[in-house]
């Protein structure tokens, strides 16, 4: 009725080299030009025609992760004994930093667990190596490149409440003096909002990002007079958006 030639499409970061999973529905219009013939308006694409998408190469992960991180701030992004030890930490996301793919980050990252982005698995500073003792007998880790998935048993077992709260010990820990005392040489962590930022096309520089645990209460600002967030409340901006470049490769497409 208003005369715009309108186009469909499905997409996700993953196509254009980003390791990340986000389908997102976008939907193109224009007056200018037409972008497509009024049967594909109808047509819901999965990939950009005028964009050679099958040879894209996806990133690993490490192209994105911090390295200047320094002890205090890793420690901050390390996941709670507390949450690992829930039973629905077995619905975390694991991956490394080698990995070329990671799940939907959305606003309740840090948060809740299922469904709101992966976690990392990291090399635990030499300085913040420490002794693990073990209860009990410790659980068969699953693969660390999928979610930690129960089988039918598992479940069984965690609704009997025989739930092994020790299951990311063979991640994370190495033996020391047989299987009683085990070593913390790698360390879970969140992704830091910088990090998040990169893997969404953002300048990690967009906003500054603090520690909740440094202030309470609302936003603030820093020396220099930019605003600054609380963890938390990064995350929510970022789980709310697009992904940069999929929007950039769409207005090109557009124009």
């Amino acid at each position: 009725q208003r005369k715009y030639n309108y186009q469909q499409f499905d997409l996700t970061p993953s196509q254009f080299g980003i390791p990340n999973e986000r389908p997102r529905y976008y939907c193109l219009a224009s007056r200018l030009s037409p972008l497509c013939s009024r049967e594909e308006s109808e047509v819901l694409f999965s990939h950009i025609p005028s964009m050679e998408m099958s040879t894209t190469e996806v990133a690993p992960l490490s192209t994105f992760i911090r390295r200047d991180l320094n002890e205090k701030e890793l420690l901050e992004l390390e996941v709670p004994l507390s949450v690992l030890q829930k039973p629905s930490s077995w619905c975390f996301d694991v991956r490394q930093p080698a990995d070329s793919s990671s799940a939907c980050f959305t606003k309740a990252y840090s948060r809740f667990i299922r469904g709101t982005g992966s976690i990392l698995l990291v090399d635990r500073p030499s300085s913040l190596q420490e002794d693990y003792e073990v209860e009990g007998i410790t659980a068969k880790c699953p693969s660390i490149t999928s979610p930690l998935k129960l089988d039918s048993e598992s479940k069984d077992s965690i609704a009997e409440g025989s739930f092994d709260a020790n299951w990311w010990v063979n991640l994370t820990t190495t033996p020391v003096d047989g299987e009683e005392k085990r070593r913390k040489v790698k360390m879970l962590r969140y992704f830091s909002p910088e990090e998040l930022l990169a893997v969404f096309g953002f300048d990690p520089a967009t906003f500054q990002c603090r520690n909740d645990k440094e202030e309470q209460g609302g936003d603030s600002e820093s020396n220099n007079g930019e605003r600054m967030f609380g963890h938390r409340k990064c995350y929510e901006l970022i789980g709310n958006s697009l992904n940069v470049v999929v929007v950039k490769e769409l207005l090109q497409h557009l124009l």
